[in-house]
C-alpha cells in the first residue's frame, strides 16, 4: 500500500528481512505458507490456524471461486482488544529471530523499527482507508492481501473503495477465527503487518526513487514467494466485486 511516511530504511536490511522470512515455508499451501511466513518460529506456526484449509474446504480453490455468503460470520466476528504490548511483542520475537539469522542485520532493522516506528504509520493509512487495522484481524488480512497484490502487479495507486470491500466480505466469508482468542487474533495480525511493511518499504523506495530495477525486483520477490510457496499466481489473479478471482484473459 502506498504511503508517504519519511523514510530513512536501508533497503538491503528489508530486503534481507523479507529473504529470511520467505524461507520460513516448506511447501505448503497458499494461506498456510502465507500465515507461516509471518510466524517465524516453529511453535509460533503450530498456533496458528491453517486459513487456506478452511477456504479450501468451504469454496474450493481461492482464485476460481466467488464469496460464499455466511450468516455465521460478520466483521464483528474479527475484533480483537488493542494491547501495544502485544504489538511489542511480536515485534521483539521478529528481531530476535532475525539476530539469530545474521546478528548484524538484526541490530539494524532493530535500529531502524525503533527509530522509524512504521507500524503506527500503517495503522494510520489503513484507517484512511477505511479499514480497522488497529482491532480487526479481517480488515488486517484484507490490507494484507490487498497489498502483497499491489506490490506483485507493480501499482502506483492505493486499491479502491470497492476493491477493499469485495476482499473485505470474501475474507469474512472464508477465515474463521472464533476459536482464538483477543491476543491470539492481535498477534497474528501484526505478524502480517509486519510482513507486508517489509515487502512495501523496498518497493515504495524504489517506485519514489523512480529505480526500476529495484522496483521489477521487489515485485518479483513477492510475486516468486506467493507463486513458488503459496501455489497463488497474483499477477493471474484480479479483484472483481466478488474479491480475489482467477483471471482467465489468458
Amino acid at each position: 500500500m502506498a504511503t508517504n511516511l519519511k523514510k530513512s530504511w536501508i533497503k538491503i536490511i528489508l530486503f534481507i528481512a523479507v529473504s529470511i522470512y520467505s524461507m520460513q515455508s516448506y511447501g505448503q499451501d497458499m494461506l498456510t505458507a502465507t500465515l507461516a511466513n509471518q510466524q517465524i518460529h516453529d511453535f509460533q506456526r503450530e498456533r496458528i490456524r491453517s486459513e487456506y484449509e478452511q477456504w479450501k474446504s468451504e469454496h474450493g480453490s481461492p482464485a476460481e471461486t466467488k464469496t460464499k455468503t455466511t450468516a455465521s460470520r460478520n466483521l464483528s466476528d474479527f475484533t480483537f482488544t488493542k494491547n501495544n504490548a502485544v504489538i511489542k511483542e511480536v515485534e521483539a520475537k521478529i528481531i530476535a529471530n532475525m539476530k539469530q539469522k545474521n546478528a548484524t542485520t538484526g541490530k539494524n532493522l532493530e535500529a531502524a523499527l525503533k527509530r522509524d516506528n512504521p507500524y503506527v504509520g500503517y495503522m494510520n493509512l489503513m484507517k484512511k482507508l477505511g479499514l480497522n487495522a488497529e482491532e480487526n484481524y479481517a480488515d488486517v488480512f484484507t490490507a494484507y492481501m490487498l497489498g502483497m497484490w499491489r506490490i506483485a502487479n507493480k501499482k502506483d495507486n492505493n486499491p479502491s473503495s470497492a476493491q477493499i470491500e469485495a476482499v473485505r466480505k470474501q475474507v469474512i466469508g472464508t477465515i474463521n477465527v472464533t476459536g482464538l482468542n483477543s491476543k491470539q487474533r492481535q498477534e497474528k495480525a501484526a505478524y502480517l503487518i509486519y510482513d507486508l511493511i517489509f515487502a512495501n518499504e523496498p518497493y515504495e523506495s524504489s517506485r519514489k526513487t523512480n529505480n526500476a530495477q529495484g522496483l521489477q525486483n521487489d515485485s518479483d520477490l513477492v510475486y516468486k514467494r506467493f507463486l513458488e510457496q503459496n501455489n497463488l499466481d497474483l499477477r493471474k489473479t484480479q479483484i472483481g466485486k466478488d474479491g480475489f478471482s482467477k483471471d482467465h484473459s489468458d
